[in-house]
């Protein structure tokens, strides 16, 4: 893989590769960056604080680590009629009112893509553990 090179000391947040026509979250001080998947996850990030940046931004020179992941929090997809937990590189189906609560509250409730978009990526763990403690 290409190593970041001194023009990518760029504050973290999101950029525009224009020869791509994509969107990347960069990581200055991994020097990493992702491709942000859609518009949902691009809402997402920002929701949670992340800042669109501007400069000159070409994801051909830096270390790629492929699609972005989610953030932590609880995830609805639309029509599919459940909710999942997105932890670190994890998700679970959340398999009750009173965790879901519980967890919504703890982490939020995120905007959401469909379960196969989220999902890429993380290790499905099945259903989550109604352990509280465990969170």
């Amino acid at each position: 893989m290409p190593q970041p090179t001194v023009a990518q000391n760029l504050p973290s947040g999101m950029y525009v590769d224009k020869a791509e026509n994509a969107i990347y979250y960069w990581d200055n001080t991994r020097k990493t960056a992702c491709h942000v998947v859609n518009p949902v996850q691009h809402r997402v990030f920002m929701n949670n604080g992340t800042q669109n940046q501007s400069g000159s931004f070409s994801s051909a020179n830096v270390v790629r680590r492929g699609d972005c992941l989610w953030p932590n929090g609880v995830y609805e997809p639309p029509g599919e009629g459940k909710a999942f937990f997105v932890k670190g590189t994890s998700i679970c189906h959340i398999p009750t009112a009173r965790l879901h609560t519980f967890l919504a509250q703890k982490f939020g409730v995120k905007e959401s893509s469909s379960f196969d978009i989220i999902s890429r990526g993380l290790r499905n763990s099945g259903i989550c553990s109604t352990d509280e403690s465990l969170y």
